[in-house]
């Protein structure tokens, strides 16, 4: 059996790991006489695949990884753009017994090269005058959508005292937000024969009410999580802190993840703060590929510098500092995109046997933590 998994959200997604690659390798290595592949559209191939390989991951021998280089996204036409390469280099050689994609984008680029090589079929049927056309379909269609992608092109960095560039990435934000709603609602309305997979029971909802849709296209994916080995957490609480230089007894807080503007970064820093009033000896530890974007948050709130470490670790280095710290902080502007998202990063926590402190504006996690 052949198997595709498209990406558009990057490799460089600060969930590319745990969500997307290290499924994908437990798969294959469960399904030795499968083939699996593994396709992602990407800025810049090279950089990519460089970034790929700091991951530490072993890929088995039935996976195979396809990077792609794409334009920036600015419409439908960049996305057919996308399903022309993905056709004429793996759809159109290959008959894929099952096809998965992750995003609305990525669900557009795979949906497009399909149609590309069943027309292909029929028009190759009607030149040979045959009266019977075999098209070759995927027996299994799924679409795992992580957020509202036309809603988050709206949340931006404002800069303080100045109109004009607010204005403008204002501007920007609510055109880029009408363009991929029409590509929201061309996947969500006009694929038919597409199986969404849900974040979350707010993101259903969300869909319903939106979109043409009926529940039985789509499911919810479920709370599922990796339970902690808390003999290895005590372990790692005493090496890693020895490491850093932090007390064994400190609280210790963590922050993992981007620092996109609907991630609120700032709002977990003012937790932290209050939280080193209560006791001056906590400490805060941030796990983010954005290095200087959370240094300027943290002197910009007067965090002590005794009192932080920021570290920029390889996916497969997660978990070990998470499993170190006693509370994950997640707290979140109250919009749609955050009430709709998907519980992941309260899940990394919960695998690393901490507890998840957060204001309460994400629907899954109110339900499940």
């Amino acid at each position: 059996m052949q198997v595709l998994h498209v990406i558009f959200d990057s490799v460089k997604n600060s969930v590319f790991f745990s969500e997307v690659l290290r499924p994908l390798v437990d798969q294959a290595l469960n399904q030795p006489e499968d083939k699996f592949y593994l396709v992602s559209f990407e800025p810049n191939s090279q950089d990519a695949y460089k970034f790929l390989a700091s991951y530490n991951c072993v890929i088995p021998g039935n996976l195979t990884i396809k990077i792609f280089e794409r334009l920036p996204f600015w419409g439908r036409w960049t996305l057919r753009l996308a399903a022309n390469v993905l056709h004429d280099n793996l759809i159109s050689e290959i008959n894929f017994a099952t096809c998965q994609a992750r995003g609305v984008f990525a669900a557009f680029i795979l949906h497009k090269a399909l149609s590309i090589k069943e027309k292909n079929q029929i028009t190759k049927a009607k030149h040979l005058l045959q009266k019977h056309v075999h098209i070759n379909k995927p027996e299994i269609f799924k679409v795992y959508i992580p957020g509202i992608a036309s809603e988050e092109v709206l949340l931006v960095d404002w800069v303080k005292q100045n109109r004009l560039i607010n204005f403008i990435k204002k501007l920007k934000g609510l055109l880029q937000c009408i363009i991929i709603f029409q590509v929201e609602k061309e996947v969500f309305e006009s694929f038919l024969d597409i199986r969404f997979l849900v974040c979350s029971e707010a993101m259903a909802n969300y869909l319903l009410t939106a979109f043409k849709m009926s529940a039985p296209q789509m499911e919810i994916n479920p709370f599922v999580y990796e339970p902690c080995d808390f003999l290895m957490k005590l372990e790692l609480r005493e090496s890693v802190r020895n490491e850093l230089k932090i007390s064994y007894d400190s609280i210790m807080y963590v922050f993992s993840g981007g620092m996109q503007p609907w991630q609120n970064f700032e709002l977990s820093v003012s937790e932290f703060m209050r939280a080193l009033k209560r006791d001056p000896e906590s400490f805060f530890l941030v796990l983010t590929k954005d290095v200087r974007t959370a240094l300027s948050e943290l002197y910009k709130q007067g965090v002590p510098s005794d009192r932080f470490k920021v570290l920029d670790l390889r996916p497969d280095q997660v978990k070990r500092y998470l499993m170190s710290a006693d509370y994950g902080l997640l707290f979140r502007d109250a919009n749609l995109v955050n009430w709709t998202a998907a519980p992941v990063k309260a899940k990394e926590y919960l695998s690393a046997g901490i507890l998840t402190l957060h204001n309460g504006t994400i629907h899954s996690i109110i339900k499940n933590c």
